[in-house]
């Protein structure tokens, strides 16, 4: 029983109220008539939903370029396809990776001195070293008449620092007294190189499936005008004919420049446009090499930051290469933009 003081709470009764529908102004639509609700809080001045200027930047590239098993309706295409071209080709332009050796190219002697030292080392440890050596010894006259202990201080932080240190002196004497000459190619002593022989394009459909004995050559190595000196092997060799000025087609880094501007020059026309993001293909106009002899096309590297930069310059020529194969074809819109992302991301 309740007592004297207690509250008694009663159950409210159901009445059915009358509700008042009141509306957001964030989520408000502009209003097409001339005179509003009266149930409704919302001016007539205000404009419809709001969309954030901050993630469209982001979101116009991310999501214009769908996975090859994302399907894409042609209604659902409205991003400016010729804007989009231009920014993946940009992305494609700064993900050039950066080696040291395209630095110094245009000195043969700084050249193999780099690939001496980067060999079985990281960039980042031998690049600084290397720049030392430099400053205390900037020719090859200096480094060939370098003391062996002074020389083995200066790249005790790389390891090997004696075998090093003789080979990097033999290298700058017989660079003195022998120097390259374009018009006396040496033979190369290192082993043969294995790649994989060539086959008709209709064959190339199931890579993962054939048997590397049948499918892999050996080729013995170019010769090359360095090929004679002291410490000269694979790496240095590679690096040489891919960065080299002075062999045919001026070294893979001489139209870096024209290429990347040419590439972000073929966007699609109008009658592509509707479909440039449905397609896996390529719709941009199949490359045509004007220099196919250039030295640096022939090289099939086994260093993986050679290879890595050799994939980026065929890519602003609008071209898949491989390692391994070489030239697969044509570069597609999603080839373009997962490269560009992976580079950028490492």
């Amino acid at each position: 029983m309740p007592r004297e003081n207690d509250v008694i709470y009663k159950t409210p009764s159901k009445s059915r109220s009358e509700l008042r529908l009141t509306i957001s102004p964030y989520f408000a639509r502009q209003s097409t008539s001339s005179s509003a609700s009266p149930t409704s809080t919302v001016c007539s001045s205000q404009v419809g939903s709001p969309t954030s200027n901050r993630k469209r930047g982001r979101n116009a590239l991310k999501g214009a370029i769908p996975s090859p098993s994302k399907k894409v309706k042609r209604s659902e295409v409205t991003v400016d396809a010729e804007c989009v071209c231009r920014t993946l080709h940009d992305h494609i332009a700064n993900a050039k990776p950066r080696l040291i050796q395209g630095r110094v190219a245009d000195d043969s002697w700084k050249l193999i001195i780099t690939a001496i030292l980067l060999n079985q080392t990281t960039g980042k440890a031998a690049v600084p070293v290397f720049w030392r050596i430099l400053e205390k010894f900037p020719t090859p006259r200096a480094l060939s008449e370098a003391a062996v202990p002074d020389l083995t201080a200066l790249i005790a932080c790389l390891g090997l620092q004696n075998v090093r240190a003789s080979r990097l002196i033999q290298l700058s004497a017989m660079y003195c007294m022998d120097p390259p000459n374009q018009t006396e190619c040496r033979p190369s002593r290192v082993p043969a190189i294995v790649q994989l022989s060539a086959l008709p394009a209709s064959e190339l459909t199931d890579l993962d499936a054939r048997e590397p004995s049948s499918t892999t050559v050996k080729v013995k190595y170019p010769p090359t005008a360095i090929s004679h000196l002291p410490g000269v092997g694979r790496y240095a060799l590679d690096s040489y004919r891919i960065f080299s000025p002075d062999l045919p087609g001026g070294g893979a880094p001489r139209d870096e420049h024209v290429r990347c501007k040419t590439l972000c020059s073929l966007v699609p026309n109008r009658e592509h446009s509707e479909r440039y993001f449905e397609v896996v293909g390529p719709i941009l106009p199949i490359p045509s090499i004007s220099d196919p002899e250039a030295e640096w096309r022939k090289v099939l590297p086994v260093d993986k930051e050679l290879r890595k930069y050799l994939i980026w310059r065929w890519a602003i020529e609008n071209i898949e290469w491989d390692p391994l194969w070489g030239v697969i074809g044509a570069a597609t819109p999603v080839y373009l933009w997962t490269l560009s992302h992976s580079f950028n991301t490492q």
